[in-house]
């Protein structure tokens, strides 16, 4: 399988189009047929203007991590500290608060859910354990 070297959050640029888009999900498809078996890195993709779209990880570039994403955004330039974030694969330690994030929206939506019986909340949970289950499977 390819490496994958962004995570969601990050700010990336789509082959074939001018927006930058933030990285929801990150989706791992293996195919199989008859003659061959391969995997597929497929991203489910939100514009800066809130539009939605999915890439393969082919055809994606890193613009900026997750963390510098407002700066760059704000001033449109890479800093040394953006460029040097952007060569380093994430951490673990990066990884785990991401899923202590999504662990505290997915239990704050089930609570809501619980409260006011409205289905938002219960996809709001479901959308963060699948997160969760995308950042785990990529660190394996």
């Amino acid at each position: 399988m390819r490496k994958i070297h962004v995570v969601a959050g990050d700010l990336v640029r789509v082959k074939g189009y001018e927006t930058l888009y933030y990285i929801d999900t990150i989706n791992t498809h293996n195919v199989e047929t008859s003659d061959a078996t391969w995997s597929e890195i497929e991203l489910d993709l939100t514009s800066v203007n809130g539009e939605y779209n999915f890439a393969y990880i082919e055809d994606i570039e890193l613009v900026c991590r997750a963390n510098h994403s407002s700066e760059y955004l704000r001033t449109g330039a890479l800093t040394t500290a953006m460029l040097k974030a952007n060569k380093a694969l994430p951490t673990q330690k990066q990884q785990s608060a991401t899923i202590d994030e999504l662990l505290d929206i997915a239990l704050d939506s089930q609570k809501l859910y619980k409260i006011t019986g409205l289905s938002d909340f219960q996809a709001q949970e479901k959308a963060a354990y699948d997160l969760i289950k995308n950042l785990i499977e990529m660190s394996e």
